[in-house]
């Protein structure tokens, strides 16, 4: 029975080494846990610095009451910055790359990722890792620990897709996309300056609480100026966002030297002008709607449009969706309260 037991034991040892010195390095890896990867205290993080191999760097660092900075310049997108904090989190080690694949891991990561760095709010450095390309499925992404020797095919549970994307590198895709956001208490003047239809333009200049004068081309003898009608119009400007900066889009000159639609401008309280220019853009093999009712192609997007923004200093593009309700004439303002029903 004693001799059974020892045996058992031996086997047992064999197995292990086996294992150890077998098939775990078939594997050309180690086994971690599968949260090695993960950072579960996203609140504790004050910083996180991205950087891919060429220039591109975002230093994110979040601010008091929870907002988060890009590289020290502009507002952070809140759902970008919740999406890699998300990310951070819940990332696992789905399992050792194989020997298989080892070498092309290797050569995957040293070619193509992104650094990662996450920093406490001590400023300490508390993680390092390399994001690396997609698997050949796309069902996870090849990353390595910095001070770690081996690849790991990294995932999170339940997502069949990859990592790389939730870490971006480009400014413009962390920055806030906020066009306008006023409450309307805030809006001293608000105008509309129409290129091809001059007499369609408008001031809307602020008297007092919840009082509005206009100005434009339109006889208004004998109208009332709708005072609902003007403040509701302001409620539109509280929180409007652009869809995508185009920045470094090379045909973007060739657009700011046509005609805008129109020119749209807020002043604040303080004295401070917001004003946008928005142009067409021409219809492109992506374009939904190719052509009107009657069958005619369309030269121009019925539901896009391009703008310049923060006085020349940026260009983007934005929806027809968020837009389209800016696209008033004059007698908006005028229009009739709506007759009272009697029970």
């Amino acid at each position: 029975m004693k001799q059974i037991l020892i045996y058992s034991l031996i086997l047992i040892a064999l197995g292990l080494v086996l294992w150890f010195g077998v098939i775990n390095r078939s594997t050309g890896s180690r086994v971690l846990t599968k949260n090695a990867f993960a950072y579960a205290d996203t609140a504790s993080i004050s910083k996180v610095f991205l950087a891919d191999l060429g220039d591109k760097q975002i230093l994110l660092e979040r601010q008091v009451g929870g907002s988060w900075m890009v590289n020290g310049k502009f507002s952070a997108r809140r759902d970008a910055v919740e999406t890699l904090l998300y990310t951070i989190a819940h990332m696992e080690t789905k399992h050792p790359v194989n020997k298989a694949q080892y070498d092309l891991a290797i050569r995957e990561i040293a070619g193509n990722h992104i650094k990662v760095e996450l920093y406490n709010t001590r400023g300490k450095r508390v993680m390092t890792y390399f994001v690396g390309p997609p698997t050949v499925r796309n069902r996870g992404n090849f990353m390595k620990l910095d001070q770690g020797r081996d690849p790991y095919v990294v995932h999170i549970p339940g997502l069949d897709g990859f990592l790389q994307t939730r870490f971006p590198v480009d400014e413009n895709d962390w920055r806030e996309r906020v066009v306008f956001r006023y409450l309307p208490d805030q809006i001293e003047e608000l105008s509309i300056q129409y290129s091809l239809n001059p007499d369609s333009s408008w001031v809307l200049q602020r008297l007092g609480e919840n009082q509005y004068h206009l100005e434009s081309s339109l006889d208004s003898s004998g109208k009332t100026l709708n005072q609902r009608a003007a403040m509701a119009h302001l409620t539109h400007f509280r929180n409007v966002h652009a869809e995508a900066f185009m920045n470094d889009w090379v045909k973007k000159d060739s657009v700011l030297n046509t005609r805008p639609i129109c020119t749209l401008a807020v002043r604040d309280r303080s004295g401070e002008t917001n004003q946008v220019l928005l142009y067409f853009r021409p219809v492109n093999q992506r374009t939904k709607m190719q052509f009107d009712p009657f069958g005619n192609p369309l030269e121009f997007e019925r539901d896009k449009y391009y703008a310049s923004l923060n006085g020349g200093k940026d260009f983007a593009l934005v929806q027809d969706f968020v837009f389209g309700k800016f696209f008033i004439g004059p007698s908006y303002f005028y229009q009739a309260e709506p007759a009272q029903s009697r029970p």
